[in-house]
């Protein structure tokens, strides 16, 4: 989806939850919540992806990765294995660069500072993203 179709998208849908909500009020009961659960599990998906612009070629393709493999958990699992592996690593190296600057600067780095890191920091957040999004699929997985 293209920015454009998603912007659209959590407009559409933020509409149709105002519009339910106008008609029948806010859900009170479980069973009322888990009519209009999808409609706002959706709306908050896409209000996410909007808002981590930079992360969502990442989502769509653990998206992508994990539906090839929707009946088998151990694909998710490794996949979740070596992604935790990989933030590790980024983290240590980002940490290794921080602590070195503060050694020489005597103070902590700013984000002017950490321009020749930029493409780790960016690495990292995309792995926190991918792992909380790998997280979710398998709890979901795990349940249905």
């Amino acid at each position: 989806m293209t920015q454009r179709q998603m912007a659209l998208e959590k407009i559409t849908l933020q509409k149709c939850l105002l519009n339910f909500e106008s008609l029948h009020g806010r859900p009170g009961t479980k069973q009322e919540k888990n009519l209009v659960k999808p409609l706002y599990d959706r709306y908050q998906m896409v209000k996410h992806l909007l808002c981590a612009t930079p992360t969502i070629t990442t989502i769509v393709s653990v998206i992508i990765y994990c539906s090839a493999y929707s009946t088998h958990t151990l694909p998710l699992l490794e996949c979740l294995r070596e992604t935790r592996a990989e933030k590790k690593r980024r983290r240590k190296a980002i940490r290794e660069f921080e602590e070195q600057f503060f050694r020489q600067m005597g103070r902590t780095a700013q984000k002017d500072d950490r321009i020749p890191m930029a493409e780790e920091y960016q690495e990292y957040k995309s792995l926190k993203a991918k792992l909380r999004l790998l997280e979710v699929l398998l709890s979901k997985q795990e349940t249905t």
